[in-house]
């Protein structure tokens, strides 16, 4: 099934020229123009958001480790190694399982997840994308994107918890929050202080207005 799904998508290669040019410029390009994306964003946005980012890069770095790992233990031959492909893309023949290039979007838009479902939801899109190119282009197997998908979950969720934990333990609590739903933290994240206080940072303007024009004269 891995196999026909993969020749189902590479065989598309080497019809259109456009087509073949697009797919070639997503699979070696298309992380660049999310980290361009990303420092975009950085410049205009809030510190907290800013924070966010910083972790979310942390998410990657334990994905690729995770990668390396299963490298360690498991080598896969890329497609064009072990069959007759249309390879678009030149690369060295070293394990495709899983994609270093899926993990990277896949573990950025998994953080996300649990603080910003708008930025998920592109980032998955982008994620999918990347690997539906790497594919056309004769460099992975299907399941390798599968496999990125899933090592890349992991990687934002272990950093996710992380953060939880550490703010948790800072706050006095004994046990960590994991898994918090959204709606205890919409519409910003919650920092605890010393006094177990919480500290509402609004990300929005509106919302930032109408609270302090709410709570006006209160000590906060």
């Amino acid at each position: 099934m891995d196999l026909f799904i993969f020749y189902s998508i590479n065989n598309l290669a080497g019809h259109w020229r456009i087509l073949d040019l697009f797919f070639v410029f997503l699979a070696k390009y298309l992380i660049y123009l999310i980290l361009i994306s990303l420092g975009i964003y950085w410049l205009k946005t809030d510190w907290p958001t800013r924070k966010m980012i910083i972790f979310s890069f942390l998410a990657v770095l334990l994905g690729l480790v995770f990668n390396g790992l299963i490298f360690l233990f498991y080598f896969r031959p890329r497609p064009f190694i072990s069959h007759q492909v249309n390879l678009l893309l030149p690369h060295s023949p070293d394990s495709s399982f899983p994609s270093d290039h899926a993990t990277f979007v896949f573990a950025l838009a998994w953080f996300f997840f649990f603080f910003k479902k708008r930025i998920w939801s592109g980032l998955l899109f982008l994620g999918f994308l990347l690997g539906f190119s790497r594919i056309y282009v004769g460099l992975h197997y299907p399941s390798d994107i599968i496999a990125s998908f899933l090592v890349g979950f992991l990687a934002g969720w272990v950093i996710y918890q992380l953060i939880r934990f550490f703010q948790n333990k800072k706050a006095g609590f004994r046990r960590p929050k994991l898994l918090l739903p959204f709606k205890q933290r919409e519409p910003g994240i919650e920092d605890f202080d010393c006094n177990n206080r919480i500290r509402v940072h609004f990300f929005f303007k509106k919302s930032n207005f109408y609270f302090f024009r709410k709570n006006a004269g209160q000590r906060f």
